[in-house]
C-alpha cells in the first residue's frame, strides 16, 4: 500500500509538472477496493478563464 501511495504520488506530481490541476483521493469506504487511490486530474485545457 505504501509502495502504491508513493507510484500515485508520482503520478500527481508528474501530471501538475504537465500543467494538470491533480488530486489524489480515495473510495469511501477503503475496504470497497484493494486499490482504492483516485488520482483526478484536469487538463489545462479545461481551466475556466477568469474575468478581468
Amino acid at each position: 500500500e505504501t509502495c502504491m501511495g508513493l507510484v500515485d504520488m508520482d503520478r500527481v506530481h508528474w501530471a501538475e509538472e504537465n500543467g494538470y490541476d491533480a488530486t489524489l483521493t480515495h473510495l469511501n469506504p477503503l475496504s470497497c477496493s484493494t486499490k482504492h487511490n483516485l488520482l483526478i486530474g484536469r487538463s489545462p485545457k479545461w481551466k475556466c478563464k477568469q474575468n478581468k
